[in-house]
């Protein structure tokens, strides 16, 4: 195996074990209901789902990396960037927008499976929108 698919596998792997801690504390203090630590948790994992995608986008990221030289595909970079922020914001404040009775495109964001998928989803966008710039010499 070369190295960087060993590191990028080491990184998931702590970025997993990592996860697993902030998702027992984050359930933890669900049941004490502690707002402050429940919305940092969330975002803690919020952004962890997102750092997962962009490190399933290893290779794209090196390439970027190594030319130095790159440029941003603008619509689907907004659209993953809108997708983004909406992932971010928490569910709580959902509810304080919508009520209980929030409609059918947002209530899909009440799920925690669904939240880190879409989360993921981000991350592997807002990598995949940008390109490497093509040097013609």
């Amino acid at each position: 195996m070369r190295k960087p698919a060993v590191f990028i596998i080491v990184l998931i792997y702590a970025l997993f074990m990592l996860m697993s801690v902030v998702i027992s504390a984050y359930e933890q203090a669900n049941d004490f209901y502690n707002v402050s630590n429940i919305l940092f948790y969330w975002f803690l994992m919020t952004f962890m789902y997102f750092i997962l995608g962009v490190i399933i986008e290893g290779k794209r990221i090196k390439k970027l990396f190594v030319n130095r030289s790159f440029k941003i595909s603008w619509v689907p970079f907004v659209w993953s960037l809108v997708l983004t922020i909406v992932v971010f914001i928490p569910k709580v404040y959902w509810f304080l927008w919508f009520g209980r009775s929030f409609p059918v495109f947002i209530h899909f964001l009440s799920y925690s499976e669904v939240h880190a998928v879409l989360a993921v989803l981000s991350g592997i966008l807002i990598v995949r929108s940008i390109d490497e710039k093509l040097n013609h010499n």
